[in-house]
């Protein structure tokens, strides 16, 4: 099935997201880009695990994403992120966009904010200011997990969590979909069949 091929890593990125930002019961996390592929599944994971969850998306993603369990929406489009509610246990920052001066404001003294994308921050100064500093900020490195694989599965089997196919395309239209990617206008994940 396709949402089997496309289901393994973004939603092992998901859970590794929550993993880092230690989401669970009882949580309060806010999704940035929670209409994309991992955003999607970060939501639902969260929601599974028992944490109140935020998502931020444009408008038009709106009932795709509270539908997926997110609590709160955000359109970032026409509220800017200074506006946003503040103090999560957890940011989980999909796209990733939002600028560090604001991480401080979104957490509670002692949260994490987890992005999908390194940065020279990640492995020079973060690991110093995670030990002392108010916030702890993390990128994730995917490694193979047998026990979030394990916890995916798990979700899936009790219908808990579902990975939107946004469309599929063959090899060769592959510059199509990766354009489409990047144009930031797809609510799930975009698979491309090579056989």
């Amino acid at each position: 099935e396709v949402a089997g091929a496309a289901l393994p890593c973004v939603g092992l990125t998901a859970v590794a997201l929550c993993n880092l930002a230690q989401v669970g019961a009882g949580s309060s996390v806010l999704v940035n880009g929670a209409s994309g592929g991992v955003g999607h599944l970060a939501v639902q994971v969260a929601k599974a695990r028992g944490a109140l969850v935020a998502a931020t998306a444009s408008a038009g993603r709106r009932d795709f994403v509270t539908a997926l369990g997110a609590d709160v929406f955000i359109d970032y489009r026409s509220e800017p992120a200074s506006g946003w509610p503040m103090a999560f246990d957890a940011v989980l920052d999909c796209v990733p966009n939002l600028p560090r001066r604001l991480h401080r404001r979104l957490l509670k003294r002692g949260g994490h904010y987890v992005s999908t994308l390194p940065t020279g921050w990640t492995y020079t100064l973060d690991p110093l200011l995670n030990a002392a500093g108010p916030v702890r900020r993390h990128a994730l490195m995917l490694q193979p997990n047998p026990a979030a694989g394990a916890e995916l599965a798990g979700y899936v089997e009790r219908r808990q969590l579902c990975c939107e196919i946004a469309g599929e395309f063959p090899l060769e239209r592959f510059r199509e979909a990766l354009d489409l990617s990047r144009s930031g206008r797809v609510a799930g994940k975009l698979v491309i069949r090579v056989a």
